[in-house]
């Protein structure tokens, strides 16, 4: 009778590390696919905001252009739609300055997101 119960606890056991076997690689794999997943929405977050510093510049640019241009011109020369144009200028650049703070918000909440995700996956997989 003792031999059958050293058999069972020996196939228990055998059944145990095997399922924690398991639950480890699934759980690696998981993480892995968070992590390519995560890693995937950041790198287009950072390229919306490498486009958005870009037009940025290109903004403060013409700004600079129209500023000085106005600056050596003919009073002959319509000064209100070089006003307009300046105006709109800003008004796009204040635009793009909005985006770009968003896109940082973006940037940080899915790196929290991701953190809390691999946490709750973490504790999900270490109760199972």
């Amino acid at each position: 009778m003792s031999e059958q119960l050293r058999n069972c606890k020996l196939t228990i056991n055998s059944i145990v590390s095997i399922a924690t076997l398991y639950s480890s690689i699934r759980h690696t794999h998981i993480t892995e696919e968070i992590k390519k997943t995560i890693s995937t929405k950041q790198t287009e977050i950072e390229g919306a905001v490498t486009i958005a510093d870009k037009q940025l510049i290109g903004l403060d640019n013409k700004l600079e252009e129209l500023h000085l241009s106005s600056d050596g011109q003919d009073a002959s020369e319509s000064t209100e739609s070089k006003a307009e144009v300046l105006q709109q200028l800003e008004e796009e650049r204040k635009a793009r300055s909005a985006s770009r703070k968003v896109l940082d918000e973006l940037l940080s909440k899915s790196k929290e997101e991701a953190i809390a995700k691999a946490a709750a996956e973490n504790q999900s997989h270490s109760t199972t």
